[in-house]
């Protein structure tokens, strides 16, 4: 692999960091709403008398249609584009969550929060937001995905609180409708105003250079398919860390909340508990990021399993405030770090084009285990009365994807972005 020449920047702002602020204020307000199903979780048990384990279940559904959605994302935005697709899909998120405040039945349930909201997140969450960097960044494309999903933290940390306040002042059914309400009015205008397709809409290249004066010159990089990605080890790798990580990382999503109620800790400490875990996962996605475009993705992306494990191990021993903040802190640097990172990697292997199809189908991966973790968790807690087994397995499990992403190679850091893999020899190769 030879080494790209250098090449011109034009001046002024790239426009590529406009639709990563653009970006990252979208994911603020995705999963801040989208996420604040945890906090409502209470109210449904009380209100309806389900069971954990028959809630856990529209996050079960709400995860796989996500992870299907997930896989054909990439390809939509391809044909339809990326402001077509995103807009459908921040109105599923708004529309679903204004049905669920009139929501009284379990069906209800599954349908507005499983299905409609699961397709909006899907459209618009992480395999969306990595072919989007993709196509605007190269060098410093894990400092561009960090900074997008750093909108996770933030509006986690913005949004819980107040769905709190809401659900105490006004109950559950006026704050979800205000929720997805508000949702609506203030990301759709900013999306049709400020999101371009791509560099070239604003006369730019990849990374801010010039455009070059000859396209004919320009080397032509094409799409390495799923099924070549396949015979790769890499590729499986990613994929068993990544299914790994989504195990534990819905288990906790779905059940901090109630966790920590259970072990005596007040409502507001539960909630902001979750919300932390989001606002510090901004720190750690910041560093990872920016430190694997410097040293490679494979060290960045182990430690954040092996210290995500730790974490939940940790977690069978908290009976106290500063054990849960202890948590808290330990989870956070993990929560939402191997984003960008198994991102990024599928970029350096496989390349800007296939970023879409391979971490499509990485990330759909990754929602088979959000799946299977909720419902685990809560049957776990339905048969003994608490999470400690569910803790050790979910434990367990991220130990054995710290080890893969150890024996996983990487592209040479010096080489990372300027000439991907294009070809089934090369990506056997690796």
């Amino acid at each position: 692999m030879q080494q790209a020449s250098p090449r011109q920047h034009t001046d002024g702002l790239y426009y590529g960091w406009v639709v990563v602020a653009l970006s990252s204020y979208l994911v603020f307000l995705i999963s801040g709403v989208v996420f604040a199903f945890g906090i409502f979780f209470p109210s449904f048990e009380a209100e309806f008398g389900w069971s954990r384990s028959r809630i856990s279940l529209a996050i079960s559904l709400h995860m796989f249609v996500y992870g299907v959605v997930q896989i054909i994302i990439g390809r939509c935005m391809d044909r339809y584009g990326v402001r077509r697709v995103l807009l459908v899909s921040l109105l599923c998120i708004g529309v679903g969550s204004l049905a669920m405040a009139a929501m009284r039945s379990l069906w209800q349930l599954y349908l507005f929060y499983g299905v409609v909201v699961a397709a909006g997140y899907g459209g618009s969450g992480v395999v969306a937001q990595a072919v989007i960097a993709a196509r605007w960044f190269a060098r410093r494309l894990g400092l561009a995905l960090a900074l997008i999903f750093a909108g996770i933290g933030g509006g986690q940390l913005t949004i819980f609180p107040l769905v709190v306040r809401g659900i105490d002042a006004y109950g559950w059914p006026t704050t979800y409708g205000v929720l997805g309400g508000g949702f609506l009015v203030l990301v759709v205008p900013l999306l049709l105003l400020f999101m371009k397709e791509q560099p070239r809409d604003v006369g730019a290249d990849l990374d801010g250079a010039a455009l070059p004066q000859h396209h004919s010159q320009a080397p032509l990089e094409r799409a390495v398919g799923v099924l070549d990605a396949c015979r790769t080890q890499a590729f499986w790798m990613l994929l068993l860390g990544f299914t790994a990580c989504g195990f534990t990382w819905s288990m906790m999503t779905a059940h901090l909340v109630v966790l920590a109620l259970d072990l005596g800790f007040s409502r507001q400490l539960a909630a902001l508990s979750m919300g932390l875990v989001s606002a510090i996962s901004v720190g750690g996605m910041l560093v990872a990021g920016s430190l694997s475009d410097r040293i490679g993705r494979r060290l960045p992306l182990s430690v954040s399993y092996a210290m995500r494990g730790l974490a939940m191990l940790y977690l069978t021993t908290v009976r106290e405030t500063v054990g849960l903040m202890i948590f808290v802190v330990l989870f956070g640097l993990t929560f939402t770090s191997t984003i960008p990172l198994t991102s990024s990697f599928v970029r350096d292997l496989y390349g800007k084009l296939s970023v879409g199809g391979i971490f499509g189908v990485i990330a759909g991966a990754h929602q088979v285990g959000a799946v299977l973790g909720p419902v685990y968790a809560g049957y776990v807690y339905d048969t003994t009365g608490n999470y400690t087994v569910a803790l050790y397995v979910s434990s367990a499990i991220l130990g054995a994807a710290t080890l893969l992403i150890l024996l996983l190679r990487q592209i040479d850091p010096e080489q990372r972005g300027l000439q991907p893999v294009v070809g089934e020899p090369q990506a056997r190769s690796l």
